[in-house]
């Protein structure tokens, strides 16, 4: 373990640094960089700052890293078959290499030793939680980097509540520290599964998802995988239909998010529909979840619904389904407990 040596300070041409791999739990870079290259971004010219980085070096049981020269480490930095990954300058990187952002000629570089991949995973999280405030978006972004082995594709993990989302679908609505959030791919690999295949789907419009909603779509395609999307990416591009006086489920749900929307309330609850929206106040998606579930349910079943005769629209009671009794009465835990030993 290397955790208490000091790095070694070197110098590097700029060229050596950009091609080196991205740390697998970095955000999200291209976004970032857009972001910091344009208005006021302190990345929209350069700064003589911006000179310094740091690199993890991984070295095998049989090298001693302390007896190692400055010449030593940057002939290991610049020579390629030596696994290296950034610790931090993604974003510059980026910019430099797409020319968004003169480079500078030299670097100066701190180089971290570390055993494996993982060692270099907590390194940046620590040196990054120290350089930056790193949001909720942020940590999600990277967990679900390291866990899918790629960058997220779907915008919708950007959308406010995601990660509510997928504490309400897999952790009994509890918030998640972020040591469990960055091991998530580890502690609950079927979970993941199913947030890859999301992350597959190209139809969702983002736009309707509350948390709620997100959450009811995780529990969905966890117990019946990718077909459970054909529902979500239809009510999200409002794709229901109504025919002689009576709406199909896909169509159900969309009126019953916008009334959540616009009137405030539904017939069973009072609670203010921004909690709703963007995913605040943890005791809404008790309700609003098994709601979505039920419609997807009925959806399956090809159930339709007719307008009361008294009372407003299409407003419907509370459900009496549960995530529960949506997954076979059954916790998350004790569903995926069940599906291991199958």
């Amino acid at each position: 373990m290397h955790s208490h040596q000091a790095p070694t300070v070197i110098k590097i041409p700029t060229e050596y640094f950009i091609p080196i791999q991205d740390n697998p739990v970095q955000r999200d870079t291209v976004t970032r960089a857009l972001k910091a290259n344009k208005g006021k971004g302190h990345l929209r010219y350069p700064h003589p700052s911006h000179t310094m980085v740091s690199i993890a070096l991984l070295i095998d049981e049989s090298t001693n890293s302390e007896t190692l020269s400055e010449d030593d480490v940057r002939q290991m930095i610049m020579d390629d078959m030596y696994e290296k990954m950034k610790l931090d300058g993604h974003t510059r990187s980026y910019l430099w290499d797409n020319e968004m952002l003169d480079k500078p000629p030299m670097l100066i570089v701190c180089v971290y030793f570390v055993d494996d991949i993982e060692q270099a995973k907590d390194f940046y999280r620590a040196y990054d939680s120290n350089k930056a405030v790193e949001t909720g978006k942020d940590k999600l972004f990277s967990a679900l980097r390291d866990g899918f082995g790629y960058p997220p594709k779907s915008t919708i993990w950007k959308k406010a509540g995601a990660k509510v989302a997928i504490e309400v679908a897999f952790n009994n609505n509890c918030s998640m520290p972020d040591d469990r959030l960055f091991n998530f791919h580890k502690t609950d690999i079927i979970a993941c599964h199913v947030l890859k295949t999301i992350d597959n789907s190209t139809r969702l419009n983002i736009k309707a998802f509350t948390a709620s909603v997100t959450a009811a779509m995780f529990i969905s395609v966890l117990r019946d995988g990718a077909s459970a999307l054909t529902f979500w990416e239809k009510f999200s591009n409002a794709e229901g239909e109504f025919s002689n006086g009576k709406m199909d489920a896909i169509m159900m749900a969309t009126t019953y998010l916008d009334e959540i929307a616009t009137m405030g309330r539904t017939d069973f609850t009072g609670t203010r529909p921004n909690y709703i929206l963007t995913g605040h106040g943890r005791e809404v998606h008790s309700v609003y979840t098994p709601m979505y579930l039920s419609y997807y349910d009925a959806w399956k079943s090809e159930k339709t619904f007719a307008a009361k005769k008294k009372g407003l629209g299409y407003f419907r009671n509370r459900t009496t389904l549960t995530t529960e009794k949506f997954l076979g009465n059954k916790t998350y835990k004790e569903y995926i407990a069940l599906m291991q030993s199958l």
